[in-house]
């Protein structure tokens, strides 16, 4: 089969993808009350700010990776759509990586009201809003929400809206758990649990590339200090856990790492990606 061919088929598999995820969405039942995201909106609505100083140390390593990000492609910093804004922790983060206006959305109305104290516009919805209500947008961020999406086909549809609200040349940026390094309940490989998830890497790689995405980079986020069997008893010394001192010191480790291009042991990437000018849409 040649490229063209290759590349027909490709966009008609994408676009009958979406055809079903938005007829499903459209559909007089009460199926999408089932969806995980909607079932446990109060429950996964929880931020950075709530964690105390493993939450500064995750928020202060995600900031790092969007600035490294931001500054090695000089990615346009007018507008952000924050999506899975919750209570907007975000705001002055935005700000200070040079964005001018953020506009948020998440699935929980209670966490959208304090939202709208803090970001210039919020709205109520999940993907079929973005890929609804916005057009032509230059920059969309996604920290720390497909951890909580348990239905492979609603990551698809995430991926899909927001390659639909994007102008060409704009950029998805999304956090992703690395269940290579990320100590979950199930161990240090995939797992689902009632409320979160991780996923293969390449399931999102894959997912990314089918919704048109071109991955133009994957930059490290966090190492966590059971990063591995070998440290793994750090997660079960309460004193230690937490303790400022070592997170920080893993801080300035995966600083080192982000910079040296290196992946591993990062416990979280952030998938840099593109959507292509001078492509048709889909």
């Amino acid at each position: 089969m040649g490229l063209s061919a290759m590349f027909l088929e490709s966009k008609a598999r994408i676009r009958n993808l979406w055809r079903g995820i938005r007829e499903r969405m459209k559909a007089k039942n009460t199926s999408d009350a089932t969806l995980s995201y909607r079932r446990h909106a109060g429950s996964i609505s929880s931020n950075w700010q709530e964690i105390g100083t493993y939450g500064v140390f995750l928020n202060a390593c995600r900031v790092a990776a969007w600035r490294y990000a931001i500054e090695r492609y000089d990615i346009e910093t007018v507008r952000i759509i924050d999506f899975g804004c919750s209570t907007g922790s975000w705001a002055e983060t935005w700000a200070q990586l040079g964005f001018t206006r953020m506009i948020g959305i998440d699935v929980n109305p209670d966490v959208v009201e304090v939202a709208r104290g803090r970001l210039h516009e919020v709205h109520l919805g999940d993907g079929e809003l973005l890929g609804t209500k916005f057009k032509s947008e230059a920059c969309i961020g996604c920290n720390g929400v497909l951890v909580h999406i348990l239905e492979e086909q609603e990551v698809i549809g995430v991926f899909m809206a927001a390659y639909k609200a994007l102008k060409p040349g704009g950029w998805f940026i999304c956090a992703v758990l690395n269940p290579d390094y990320y100590l979950s309940p199930g161990g240090y490989e995939p797992w689902m649990g009632p409320m979160s998830c991780t996923r293969p890497v390449s399931f999102h790689e894959q997912a990314l590339d089918d919704a048109g995405f071109a991955i133009i980079d994957r930059v490290g986020t966090f190492i966590d200090p059971w990063f591995s069997e070998s440290t793994r008893f750090i997660a079960e010394n309460k004193a230690l856990k937490f303790e400022e001192g070592l997170l920080k010191v893993f801080e300035a480790f995966a600083k080192t790492m982000r910079e040296a291009r290196e992946l591993r042991p990062f416990s979280e990437l952030l998938f840099v990606c593109r959507k292509p000018s001078g492509r048709p849409g889909r």
